[in-house]
């Protein structure tokens, strides 16, 4: 199923996608100060952020840092980022535009999707940040509406968690105090 939204960055790399999912939020910082935050993301990079309240519940190797770390501002075309769910998968950078355009592509299962970090200035004091997700089912009927749906609702709770631990970094960066778990 998709939706009617607008075309974004990165939609070209998969045109006939059929599930789309976007999440959109407002983040009181400038597209500059949320972009260092958006390049480190990974696995064996920074990680993936959640909130403190939920990163304290996980093995201090698995939470996301909370300090920019330079090794990890240096994303360029082509680079492959290992990511969860397997030893073997990765996104690769796809599209890099500073500071408003980060789109991966991958492929999971022998299917392709896409995934777009998309910043836009918005008024009066903050920045759009918009995650889209594109990907392809082959599945047909109830089966495809039941993966779809089910889909839908981790790509908003994990968007939801990471959207929640990147405003906390960015407060505390913000704010030039020292986070909690700095040192994970």
């Amino acid at each position: 199923m998709t939706t009617d939204i607008d075309p974004a960055a990165g939609d070209e790399l998969l045109p006939a996608a059929n599930m789309i999912f976007d999440h959109r939020t407002i983040l009181h910082a400038t597209p500059e100060q949320i972009w260092p935050w958006l390049l480190r993301l990974g696995k064996q990079r920074a990680g993936w952020y959640l909130p403190a309240r939920l990163e304290r519940r996980l093995p201090t190797r698995r939470r996301a840092s909370r300090l920019i770390d330079p090794r990890f501002q240096d994303l360029k075309l082509g680079d492959r980022i290992p990511d969860y769910g397997g030893r073997e998968d990765w996104l690769e950078v796809a599209r890099l535009q500073p500071p408003h355009t980060l789109v991966y592509r991958t492929e999971r299962r022998g299917r392709p999707f896409t995934w777009a970090l998309l910043l836009t200035a918005a008024q009066p004091a903050g920045t759009e940040l918009c995650m889209r997700f594109r990907g392809n089912v082959r599945s047909h009927g109830l089966r495809r509406h039941i993966i779809v749906t089910v889909g839908r609702f981790f790509d908003w709770l994990t968007g939801e968690l990471m959207v929640k631990g990147l405003a906390e970094r960015l407060e505390y960066s913000r704010h030039s105090i020292s986070p909690p778990h700095a040192d994970l």
